[in-house]
């Protein structure tokens, strides 16, 4: 998925948003690509929910690419928001996954005022 976003957001650079509305994966919760094997199975994958050995296609359990994929997610987001722009992200409230993301939007974003409301 982060090779069509990226070439998705290189290949648009005139667009400009005011609003960033996300849901991230969380860290090693669960296999996200085959949560949604019937899904993809209607487009045209696989029969089955088997897991892949594609780093961004399966359970997000190493913390250095998770973190890459965020980097790389909203730095190239932040490219295409306009400066007075609303970010919204739902995330996950465990420690590495809050954290993370956080900084990563803290990164990209240095002028928006963060604020976390954490849902209990």
């Amino acid at each position: 998925m982060t090779g069509m976003v990226k070439n998705s957001l290189q290949k648009n650079n005139e667009l400009i948003f005011s609003l960033l509305f996300t849901s991230l994966p969380y860290f090693s919760i669960t296999d996200y690509h085959a949560d949604q094997w019937l899904r993809l199975w209607l487009l045209g994958g696989t029969e089955n929910s088997q897991s892949l050995r594609d780093k961004h296609k399966g359970r997000f359990i190493n913390k250095q690419e998770y973190y890459e994929l965020l980097d790389i997610v909203f730095g190239l987001s932040s490219k295409i928001m306009k400066k007075k722009s609303t970010i919204y992200v739902r995330t996950d409230k465990r420690e590495f996954t809050f954290n993370t993301t956080l900084e990563i939007l803290k990164k990209h974003y240095p002028k928006h005022n963060v604020q976390s409301l954490i849902s209990r």
